[in-house]
């Protein structure tokens, strides 16, 4: 008679988690949703210089990086994404000497740098540490197998073998498409002061001069990059956008891809706590989905999010709208005009309900929806156009039509 009460109790306990510091029991049934089959398919996936995404379910930070957002008219309204790294493929004893080449020894939380006769022993200690450590040959002298990630955590620039990284909820990996050319806006300034007679230098000059570039030019100095910055300091301002001495994990990504930033099209923004702040001026995570890289896979769970029915958000649209304009849903037909529907009057301190609804076709559209909107190409002006809209959206920004519509999760 007492086993069912076993069986739950037992259950129960395997359920439980123990913290010490703060002494605190938490339930939690979940587990990583990034599963071992996702980890197999990613492995025949990655090659080095690939970007990886990861968030996670259930913690505190990745709320608040989440609701970090850039600032203005028709940017996001929450991110997916809380974390960047770069793959760098296998390390092995000839990577030694690239390791921590280029850091300065810069101590954040004392904002100045270590005096220069101290740099070459805060170098070399760093280097010991990753290769005498982190990959430590066994007794024999023979390398460890692995597969590293290099990203910045609180605790610095540090390298974790991608088994390790994958334990996550949600992840994708982005990556430089075969060959690429020119800038998108050779107008604007450079975000990096690059070296004259540097590699990085003469190949932003290429994309420049609209020369054809290959991948690997890319990647080879981008995963050299993140080698020299090993054990550099966490940017726990996320503001060092600049000078380069530390490094959030989105900065530290974005510095290794100088070379090709202005074909990126990504620069620093302002961004704040949702959306008012504090302001400053950084990458985030998911800046770097709004670049012309590729998505070139996602974990299950991911796309597991990104299958949202086409009809399930014609419904939520509809509904949406008639919570807006405050008409019972029924009276919306899809042929209903939206100059036919009632508005509040404008005002400068009061959001009518057109501006709510011009809010919501640019939060959920791209870079390319909106120059089709901005030449005229694309008009809504229907409440089928709206919808029509948010189902072709649903496609490319699943979590930005979901938060907008508030589609059950």
């Amino acid at each position: 008679m007492f086993r069912p009460l076993q069986k739950q109790a037992m259950t129960l306990l395997g359920k439980l988690k123990y913290f010490s510091k703060p002494p605190i029991i938490v339930y939690d049934p979940s587990s990583y949703k990034v599963k071992g089959a996702d980890v197999r398919e990613l492995l025949g996936v990655l090659q080095p210089g690939d970007i990886l995404l990861r968030a996670y379910d259930g913690y505190l930070d990745s709320w608040f990086i989440r609701s970090s957002r850039p600032l203005g008219k028709g940017a996001r309204r929450r991110g997916v994404f809380t974390h960047a790294a770069l793959y760098v493929g296998r390390l092995g004893p000839e990577h030694r000497a690239r390791a921590a080449a280029d850091i300065s020894g810069y101590a954040w939380d004392k904002d100045r740098r270590i005096p220069p006769e101290q740099l070459p022993q805060h170098r070399k200690a760093m280097r010991e540490h990753f290769f005498d450590g982190v990959l430590k040959p066994d007794q024999a002298g023979n390398w460890p197998d692995n597969a590293m990630v290099i990203h910045a955590m609180a605790e610095g620039v540090q390298m974790e073998d991608i088994l390790s990284f994958c334990r996550c909820d949600y992840l994708q990996v982005l990556r430089l498409p075969a060959q690429f050319q020119g800038v998108p806006h050779a107008e604007l300034p450079p975000v990096f002061r690059l070296q004259a007679d540097s590699e990085e230098a003469r190949l932003a000059g290429s994309l420049l001069a609209d020369q054809c570039l290959q991948r690997e030019d890319a990647t080879r100095l981008a995963c050299a990059a993140a080698l020299g910055k090993l054990g550099a300091e966490y940017d726990f301002a996320c503001n060092d956008v600049k000078a380069f001495q530390s490094f959030s994990c989105a900065e530290l990504v974005f510095y290794c891809y100088r070379a090709v930033g202005q074909w990126l099209d990504m620069r620093p923004r302002l961004h704040g706590f949702l959306g008012l702040w504090p302001r400053r001026l950084t990458v985030t995570p998911d800046d770097f989905t709004e670049t012309r890289l590729e998505t070139v896979w996602q974990s299950r769970s991911l796309r597991a999010q990104a299958c949202l029915s086409e009809e399930l958000v014609r419904q939520h649209s509809l509904r949406h709208l008639a919570e807006v304009f405050g008409v019972p849903e029924t009276s919306l037909s899809l042929a209903v005009r939206f100059d036919e529907l009632a508005a509040d009057p404008v005002s400068d301190f009061k959001r009518n309900q057109f501006d709510i609804v011009d809010d919501d076709i640019r939060d959920v559209a791209d870079k390319r929806i909106l120059k089709e909107m901005a030449q005229g190409k694309l008009v809504i002006q229907t409440v089928g156009d709206y919808c029509d809209h948010m189902v072709r959206c649903s496609r490319i920004h699943p979590e930005e039509v979901s938060f907008v519509l508030r589609l059950p999760r």
